[in-house]
């Protein structure tokens, strides 16, 4: 069939279409294309479909109620062309994308820049709530899928290409016989779909799935980082029940890849809706229904909150700190454009602040100790009858010694000699030996006591003071540091700008490859599951493809090579015009992220100032000690040491 604007068809219900512009096709090898006019849209089929397939869109144009017309593309008539069937009429779905471009933070940025948090979990919960209209009415979507959901800017979902639901009603039954193994349901591996009745809980993994994708940044569920050294692909993950974000994890030889939202970032009650939904008792028909999740997301939106560093980052209100956040501190993406608004220079006091620095200084090394050196003290005295005793002795001695030194000189007779020998005797028996060795020793112990007490106050206080003045000069010096790049803001803003003009087509390069987007390219060799896997790694579009995507787990040299040749072949089509100049976005995203830097900064240095004066006071206290104290142990030091001289 020729398709061209004008045209006209007729439809079952008597009436005519009119074809209007082309408006999309089924992809490579497509069987159709999409025409619109006015409020409605037409699937028109190259060939004549089979008898089948008419019976099957007749039932469902016969059924369409309005709660289905509400939230999918349902079939309102059928297109005949000489008594076959050609195709449906449905209708018109306006200002909406495909839900990978919500839910992918390089397309969400382009298409929708305003969306938090609160806007995917909103959009998750209108997913989960059309599929339970399917499922009230009776039907089973069966190939539930990223492309098959569209999601307007007020987070309104419709479903389209439901002409391949499963609709059962009565005894008539028409299977759905399509499906995207990373979105089917693990027990539905290697079956053949032409003869598979699908079931709710069949849809209930396939909305887990696409939740799971809103939720945490385009992740797949399937797709981590696995601890094997073979390859494991999303599909054998799927089969095997290796969710990659399970508290059990980790006995899968499974974790999350890098820079990924915690699963208990969404609350424990979701996060227990994906273990059920994820794991192997789901497949007995425990998976959480597209009902209960719309109940548990509503209330996960009641429960989160705004991060104070950051408009953008919504999150549940049960963590203490913005999980957004942490992930950008860690090196990971911005997943959402900050809305801030403000002067750059904003509501810092520099003049203040720089009054505060010069109003507390303190030297960086501790001086010596403020203390002089005691006058000699006076000793103290032995007891009195040690003192007569060794007075006693030494007279003694002397009077030996003068006996012995008469007989020597042959001055006196033997009787002296023999006198002294007896006096020397004397002198030693009331000799206080072992009396001045105890009091020596006692002595001499008061002074290595008191010596070990002046080391550990002094010791003491310079370990004291080096600590305060390290601490003081390292947050004075943070401040004083912190406070040169705040007033250099406006120059570094000025520099990024006059770089985005000067590098123009560097950003228009950029900017031209981030159209295409590695999901839902065709690339040679590069199938859903290896895709799921690129995007999990951060490699959304072909602006991300680099030689640096090997490391992805299943990207050997061979299919890094076909990526890059895909970059390469898109990348021949970009021209750069030199007419064109920065684009709003780009100046605006450089806006947000230098007053991002000045809030950064605010903060920073008001926590540091705030510090400031109590380590001043720290410090200053030790530098200042009681005197008293140190001249005690001196004074205590020099009296033992004069003590011991005594004995």
């Amino acid at each position: 069939m020729i398709l061209r604007a004008g045209r006209s068809i007729s439809t079952a219900n008597g009436g005519r279409f009119t074809l209007g512009q082309q408006i999309g096709a089924g992809g490579e090898g497509a069987v159709y294309e999409i025409v619109e006019r006015r409020d409605l849209v037409a699937k028109v089929y190259h060939e004549p479909i089979d008898a089948r397939k008419a019976a099957k869109l007749q039932l469902m144009t016969r059924t369409a109620t309005p709660a289905l017309l509400d939230i999918a593309a349902w079939p309102i008539d059928v297109l005949i062309e000489s008594g076959s069937a050609r195709g449906l009429v449905m209708p018109r779905v306006e200002r909406a994308r495909e839900a990978h471009c919500v839910y992918s933070p390089k397309q969400r940025q382009q298409g929708f820049p305003n969306a938090n948090w609160e806007f995917l979990v909103w959009a998750a919960r209108n997913v989960a709530a059309a599929v339970d209209t399917v499922h009230a009415a009776g039907h089973v979507i069966g190939d539930l899928n990223q492309k098959g959901v569209l999601i307007a800017d007020d987070a309104r979902v419709r479903l389209i290409d439901c002409d391949s639901f499963q609709i059962v009603i009565g005894s008539e039954r028409h299977l759905c016989l399509v499906g995207v193994p990373e979105f089917t349901a693990p027990e539905l591996t290697g079956q053949s779909f032409d003869r598979t009745v699908r079931s709710p809980n069949h849809d209930a993994f396939s909305v887990a799935v696409l939740i799971f994708h809103m939720l945490f940044m385009g992740r797949h569920p399937f797709a981590g980082r696995y601890a094997g050294a073979d390859d494991m692909p999303v599909e054998r993950a799927v089969r095997e029940f290796r969710f990659a974000y399970s508290r059990h994890a980790a006995s899968m030889r499974m974790a999350p890849p890098p820079h990924s939202l915690p699963l208990h970032a969404a609350s424990f009650r979701i996060a227990g809706f994906f273990e059920k939904a994820f794991g192997r008792n789901g497949v007995h028909g425990d998976r959480p229904t597209p009902r209960e999740w719309v109940s548990g997301l509503e209330v996960l939106r009641k429960e989160l909150k705004i991060c104070a560093n950051d408009r953008a980052h919504a999150y549940h209100e049960s963590l203490q700190h913005c999980p957004w956040c942490q992930i950008e501190r860690a090196g990971g993406p911005s997943f959402f454009i900050a809305r801030i608004v403000g002067d750059l220079l904003g509501s810092l006091d520099a003049g203040k602040l720089r009054s505060l620095l010069d109003r507390l200084r303190l030297p960086r090394i501790a001086p010596s100790l403020p203390v002089g050196v005691p006058p000699a003290p006076a000793a103290a005295p032995l007891a009195v009858g040690l003192v007569r005793r060794r007075l006693f002795s030494r007279v003694l001695t002397g009077l030996a010694a003068m006996l012995l030194f008469a007989a020597c000189a042959g001055g006196v007779s033997n009787v002296t000699a023999t006198s002294g020998i007896i006096v020397g005797c004397l002198a030693l028996a009331v000799r206080p030996t072992a009396a001045i060795q105890r009091e020596r020793g006692l002595r001499r112990e008061a002074i290595a006591q008191a010596d070990r007490a002046w080391r550990q106050l002094t010791e003491a206080w310079e370990r004291d003071c080096t600590m305060a003045l390290a601490k003081f000069h390292e947050c004075r010096d943070s401040v004083e540091r912190q406070l040169m790049e705040f007033e250099r803001l406006p120059a570094v803003r000025q520099a990024r700008l006059q770089a985005l003009h000067s590098e123009r087509e560097k950003y228009q390069r950029q900017a031209y490859l981030d159209r295409f987007d590695v999901e839902t390219a065709p690339i040679s060799g590069i199938g859903a599951g290896l895709k799921a896997m690129l995007t999990a790694y951060g490699f959304e579009t072909a602006n991300d493809i680099t030689m640096g995507v090997e490391r992805v787990k299943g990207i050997g040299p061979v299919k890094r090579n076909a990526l890059m040749a895909w970059r390469r072949d898109i990348e021949a089509g970009f021209r750069f015009d030199p007419r064109v100049g920065v684009s709003p976005a780009q100046i605006a995203a450089v806006e947000r992220e230098m007053i991002q830097q000045r809030r950064d900064l605010e903060r920073s240095v008001a926590a540091r100032a705030e510090q400031m004066p109590n380590l001043h006071r720290r410090a200053a206290a030790l530098l200042a000690p009681d005197r008293r104290l140190f001249e005690r142990a001196a004074a205590q030091l020099a009296q033992a040491r004069a003590d011991a001289e005594v004995v």
